[in-house]
């Protein structure tokens, strides 16, 4: 093998692994000179032979470009094929230690949808706290009881009728995330031992509440582009006496998937 070979199958290797993502700029015939320590002719050979292979493209007078290959997106997962019976909930103990594991400081977070620190702005927060403490003071360092601070109920519900849901500002109430909101609903309209529809797959924390609360998860066969299977749902509405249905049709967490709005209203 020549060295311009060895220098193109690694480059090969790093495409292929994603270190150099499809439509992005491959380095400089520079840069890549000395991150190999070979000469510019040899890494212009190897460009050449990575351009025959059709793995990169010239662009004039910007350099060569990953070449996008749609042939290599990985599949979609295939829907899934759950049990179609009610069961209890176990197992999450599991997930709060792989929780504790994944939570040091130099792990990139993959499960969460959590910006890298770089793209959040900062200086505003910092600002904008520190406005917030002059303001208000000692209401800032104090607990705020339900239903919550009466100023976030009235900007959460503008926000709402800007999009088209208006309620009333004292209809609102705050929690402490999105995890006690579902508990709290949950225990408004279901009690242990009932049974709860979810997507399967679906967001494990909620998979906690339900574990906690006692009660019993029924999972629907999910599709990754059209979400719950409406046939299999209705199937088990019919079945089983379901009190509740907790679903994430816009971007659902895990899959990702957002269910098409003829779908929705077929699901209303």
């Amino acid at each position: 093998m020549t060295l311009y070979d060895d220098i193109a199958s690694k480059l090969t290797a790093h495409i292929d692994n994603g270190i150099y993502p499809q439509g992005s700029r491959l380095p400089g015939v520079r840069r890549l000179s000395q991150q190999f320590g070979v000469s510019i002719s040899t890494i212009v050979q190897a460009q050449r032979q990575l351009e025959n292979l059709g793995l990169i493209e010239a662009r004039p007078r910007s350099g060569y470009y990953i070449r996008l290959r749609p042939w290599l997106k990985p599949a979609l997962p295939t829907t899934s094929q759950p049990a179609l019976k009610p069961t209890p909930v176990t197992g999450q103990e599991l997930v709060l230690q792989l929780a504790q594991v994944t939570s040091h400081a130099d792990f990139v977070q993959l499960g969460a949808a959590v910006p890298d620190e770089s793209f959040m702005p900062m200086r505003a927060f910092q600002r904008s706290l520190a406005k917030t403490v002059r303001h208000y003071g000692k209401r800032a360092a104090n607990y705020a009881f339900p239903p919550g601070l009466p100023e976030l109920q009235q900007q959460l519900a503008r926000r709402m009728h800007l999009c088209g849901s208006p309620v009333a500002a004292n209809r609102i109430l705050i929690t402490n995330g999105c995890q006690e909101a579902l508990s709290l609903a949950l225990q408004t309209v279901a009690s242990a031992g009932d049974i709860i529809a979810i997507e399967s797959p679906t967001f494990y924390g909620l998979l906690q509440v339900i574990e906690s609360l006692g009660m019993k998860a029924l999972e629907i066969p999910t599709d990754p582009q059209e979400g719950i299977s409406l046939l299999a749902l209705e199937l088990a509405l019919t079945q089983w006496p379901v009190k509740a249905c907790v679903l994430i049709p816009n971007f659902s967490n895990p899959l990702g998937s957002l269910m098409p709005v003829e779908r929705k209203q077929q699901l209303v």
